[in-house]
């Protein structure tokens, strides 16, 4: 079982997005293109900038041990980097969902929390 922190619209107008805490094996072999595919761009620009810096003053063997090291900084803190980059985007931050998957999770969340979301349907064009 793993936790997902859901990651909620003040609005009410769209589905939760879940947050998966953990480590990122996605992050650790990418870097911070791995936060980009995350859709986190402004912890990925960080992050990237922070890499360009490292091979621009750092040379020889030091530069990939530091660069092997920011990954594995960011891969560990990747569940935080992401629960911080979507409260900078507004979103509230709920109580932590333990479930077998992603849907499981967001089926639990709806199910508990189905009367305060107002999720619009497209309308049917069977009338």
């Amino acid at each position: 079982m793993s936790s997902y922190v859901p990651c909620i619209d003040p609005r009410k107008q769209k589905l939760p997005i879940l947050v998966k805490e953990g480590f990122s094996w996605r992050v650790l072999l990418l870097g911070w293109v791995g936060l980009l595919t995350y859709g986190n761009y402004l912890s990925a620009l960080l992050a990237g900038a922070g890499t360009f810096l490292i091979h621009s003053y750092i040379e020889g063997t030091s530069e990939g041990l530091t660069i092997i090291a920011l990954h594995v900084i960011l891969a560990v803190y990747t569940s935080e980097i992401r629960l911080w980059e979507m409260r900078i985007r507004g979103r509230e931050i709920g109580p932590p969902i333990w479930a077998t998957s992603k849907d499981t999770a967001l089926m639990s969340w709806i199910n508990y929390y189905s009367s305060s979301v107002k999720v619009s349907e497209p309308s049917c064009a069977s009338s």
